[in-house]
């Protein structure tokens, strides 16, 4: 089932805020706890957010036509595949068992330019299907050994980072 997560940004005072919502397949985040807070604020979680991200989200944000939605892929592993994931379940997994998490963003602006409606489609697939894939494997591989350890804590995917890659490339 492909349903879409609606989230609405709000521009004023200079910044992006989140003021509405309908998040009903959340990957470890609660809209509770993010409405009402700027995109930085929100973001502000994500490893390498503040030197990396944090100068060019605002401004990409602010250059966005309403006559071009853009969009963006995430991912993610789980050890479920539900997808109302509001917490990190703490659940352990063998390589094989765990879940590729997918999200398809998009980000629409008004016309007026005052809002950004914000929309989350996602997936959950078995790890698995990527073995079918040499090259895309190898790559992947590649992706996990290039995360630093903030961004694999981040991801909740540490502890099992070498099970992962050598699952990958076997």
């Amino acid at each position: 089932m492909l349903v879409e997560d609606i989230c609405l940004l709000h521009h004023s005072d200079g910044q992006w805020r989140l003021v509405a919502g309908v998040v009903v397949f959340p990957s470890r985040w609660d809209l509770r706890e993010k409405i009402g807070k700027t995109i930085d604020e929100i973001h502000q979680p994500v490893p390498s957010y503040g030197e990396q991200l944090e100068p060019l989200l605002s401004d990409s944000f602010d250059r966005l036509s309403s006559e071009r939605p853009v969009w963006r892929r995430n991912w993610s592993l789980h050890t479920t595949s539900q997808l109302h994931e509001p917490r990190f379940s703490g659940e352990r997994a063998t390589p094989e068992n765990y879940w590729w998490r997918t999200e398809r963003q998009t980000l629409t602006k008004s016309p007026d330019g005052k809002y950004l409606l914000f929309t989350i489609r996602n997936r959950a697939e078995p790890f698995s299907w990527i073995k079918q894939d040499a090259e895309a494997a190898k790559a992947f591989a590649e992706t996990l050994r290039s995360l630093s350890d903030s961004m694999l804590d981040y991801k909740r995917i540490r502890e099992d980072k070498a099970a992962l890659i050598n699952y990958l490339v076997n």
